[in-house]
């Protein structure tokens, strides 16, 4: 009995840790019961750990299974966009201002150039995203 309560216990921190972690689940009657049958096919039953949980979500999402806040999934598409832009826009920067002499002398002066004209758009991007010079 007393093995039961901790696997009862463990379930729960594991399944509240889960949540914690996506804002976007709904924690509705149809997502647990769609969630539970999919835990126990995949692991039995046993407790859950997060990563259980987190294959069990991936596989219920993957079969339209869930219910999902769409404002938050939106929210999160938009912060992935934003974070994708910026390593881009870093590497491109660090691939431009990071050469070294024996590069700029290989290249014409047209690269040169063009290599400066896009530092240059990058620095005044970046400035009018910070609110001015």
């Amino acid at each position: 009995m007393q093995r039961a309560d901790e696997n009862i216990a463990t379930k729960k921190q594991n399944a509240d840790l889960f949540a914690d972690l996506h804002p976007e689940y709904l924690d509705t009657r149809q997502n647990g019961q769609a969630f539970s049958r999919t835990l126990k096919a995949m692991y039995g039953d046993v407790a859950y750990s997060v990563e259980q949980f987190e294959n069990a979500y991936e596989v219920c999402n993957a079969n339209g299974l869930l219910q999902l806040d769409q404002k938050v999934m939106a929210g999160q598409e938009a912060e992935a966009k934003a974070a994708a832009r910026k390593q881009y826009a870093d590497a491109e920067r660090s691939r431009i201002v990071n050469r070294t002499e024996a590069e700029l002398e290989s290249m014409s002066l047209e690269e040169i150039r063009r290599l400066d004209a896009q530092e240059r758009l990058h620095q005044m991007q970046g400035r009018g995203e910070e609110g001015g010079w």
